[in-house]
């Protein structure tokens, strides 16, 4: 019986080397066609069209506006991995910015940066308001014991058991979250509010005051005249006292209150005290004690 046998298929031969060939290809193509997708991208973002071109700024009082946009313009300038942009608008990292520009300009308290069309940027702050002038390097007397026995109505400052504190005096501008932003000099009169402290150094820029003392310290700054009849110049702060402030009067006397205390009703102890008992002879006083409630403890000088 005759069989009929395919001994050679050149087409199919040639066919199968072809393949192989594209096979081996194949990997360069990838490569290639990555290569241009990469390039293509970076022509992309590197066009002008997507790099930031105007830098508007707002909200500025005393600082100047060429300072934070010459700050951002340097922030911006330069490449990522020697390709892309730091201006591009793909790569800019608003809230980044926000940070960068509170920390170089300690005077702002709040930065928001926003992207405007493909090429522009806002850059809106608020600078931190000027309360006052706090100043370490002051002699401040330290009570280490308090006779606050019912029976007197004064404290008694025993020599003995007084401190000294003094150090090396530096000054800085505070705004009214006791936040210290710049470098005073320090403050002659009562045009500025004067806040003392026994701190060995001011760290600035730094939170020189607590936050909620600061608010407290405020209220009593802003509603002693209205609620006792007496305007605060300053106040006195003390590390070996933590538990207290003194308020400064115009008229020289000290108040002294303690943190976190009902405030309103302090100021309506004192004003029955000025009344009733001191009188016309607030210039004559030395403190006005109001850290025991309805018991307030004075001294004369």
């Amino acid at each position: 019986m005759a069989q009929d046998r395919i001994l050679y298929r050149p087409r199919e031969k040639r066919n199968f080397r072809t393949r192989s060939r594209l096979r081996a290809l194949r990997p360069l193509a990838y490569v290639f066609g990555v290569f241009i997708l990469l390039a293509g991208a970076v022509f992309f973002v590197r066009s002008s069209h997507w790099r930031i071109r105007e830098i508007q700024v707002e909200g500025t009082e005393s600082l100047e506006k060429g300072d934070i946009e010459k700050f951002v313009r340097g922030y911006t300038s330069g490449e990522y991995a020697f390709l892309f942009p730091k201006d591009s608008f793909f790569f800019l990292k608003a809230d980044a910015l926000s940070g960068e520009i509170m920390r170089a300009f300690p005077r702002i308290a709040h930065a928001e940066v926003v992207k405007k069309d493909t090429n522009g940027i806002l850059v809106d702050i608020r600078e931190r308001a000027l309360w006052g002038v706090m100043c370490n390097g002051e002699k401040l007397i330290a009570e280490s014991e308090r006779k606050t026995a019912s029976r007197t109505h004064t404290i008694a400052h025993e020599s003995q058991n007084n401190e000294v504190i003094q150090s090396a005096g530096s000054c800085a501008y505070v705004d009214t979250e006791g936040f210290g932003y710049e470098s005073a000099p320090r403050p002659a009169g009562n045009l500025l509010l004067k806040i003392k402290s026994d701190m060995d150094a001011l760290p600035i820029p730094s939170q020189l005051i607590d936050s909620s003392l600061a608010k407290d310290m405020h209220f009593v700054q802003e509603k002693a005249p209205e609620l006792a009849g007496v305007r605060i110049t300053g106040f006195e702060l003390l590390s070996r006292v933590p538990s207290e402030f003194h308020a400064r009067t115009s008229e020289g006397f000290l108040i002294l209150f303690k943190k976190n205390d009902d405030l309103a009703h302090a100021f309506s102890v004192l004003k029955k005290v000025l009344e009733r008992e001191i009188g016309n002879r607030k210039t004559r006083l030395e403190y006005i004690d109001l850290r025991f409630g309805n018991k307030v403890f004075y001294k004369y000088k």
